[in-house]
């Protein structure tokens, strides 16, 4: 993947908003690992109630892919529509726009936040995918908490606690992993 590889989010969204997730888990689940597979783990699936944000990147060309895809999964072809950011600003701004959407509404805010770190925490899914959402979902606590608009911050706060954590099994994965490799590359070279 390049490194200059731009984040892209294709948003199927409710028609109807309900207090059930958008779609069956399992179909989310599924629709997740088809995704990874055909676009080598460079996706992430997040199923709220009001839509089901798919983020890639600008390599895996894969818009159309989501959107059948999920056609087929669902068994749905009414009562949604979709929705493609192409620009990375554009999908910050938008994913900026869901949580400050979502802080108006306290419960639904949280599971969004305890969605997207169980999610960060259990499954493998890009990094840099992460780390981009996570950096933006920090920067829109730190807004919504000065302007005194942020619900539930403590228990907020412990969401943002447990993405720390998990970069720091990251940061040890990687740690771990350029030792390997300079192991590896050091037998090479004797």
């Amino acid at each position: 993947m390049p490194v200059t590889d731009k984040l892209q989010l294709t948003q199927i969204i409710s028609k109807r908003p309900q207090q059930k997730l958008m779609v069956h888990s399992s179909v989310a689940k599924a629709l997740q690992q088809f995704l990874s597979e055909a676009c080598q783990n460079n996706v992430l699936v997040i199923n709220t109630e009001r839509a089901l944000d798919v983020y890639h990147f600008e390599s895996c060309k894969c818009s159309e892919l989501v959107k059948d895809a999920f056609l087929i999964r669902s068994g749905k072809d009414e009562g949604f529509y979709f929705k493609d950011f192409v620009n990375e600003q554009e999908v910050v701004l938008q994913f900026e726009q869901t949580l400050t959407q979502l802080a108006k509404y306290p419960k639904l805010f949280l599971a969004y936040g305890r969605r997207l770190a169980f999610r960060i925490k259990r499954e493998r899914i890009n990094q840099q995918i992460v780390w981009k959402l996570i950096d933006h979902f920090e920067e829109t606590i730190k807004k919504l908490e000065a302007t005194g608009k942020m619900p539930h911050i403590r228990k907020i706060k412990e969401i943002s606690a447990s993405f720390k954590e998990v970069n720091a099994l990251s940061d040890h994965e990687k740690t771990i992993k350029r030792l390997l490799n300079d192991l590896e590359s050091n037998q090479i070279l004797n």
